[in-house]
């Protein structure tokens, strides 16, 4: 596995609660944390509703993730 780490606030697929890719929250919750071996997610309610899209693209319509506990 290779992981990747992405800010928080960064706005791309990854970090954004309309991307449905596995990922996770750091400790501290300032990072997201995703497997690039598997990175693919689809958009849900975004302007690629449906589509699948790589974790590191972007949109205008990014809405931060918080992570359900």
């Amino acid at each position: 596995m290779a992981s990747v780490s992405l800010a928080n606030t960064t706005q791309k697929c990854a970090t954004c609660d309309r991307w449905t890719g596995a990922r996770q929250h750091s400790i501290d919750g300032s990072q997201v944390q995703f497997d690039d071996t598997e990175p693919a997610g689809q958009c849900n309610g975004g302007p690629w509703d449906g589509n699948v899209r790589d974790p590191l693209t972007r949109c205008g319509r990014w809405i931060i993730w918080e992570e359900k506990k």
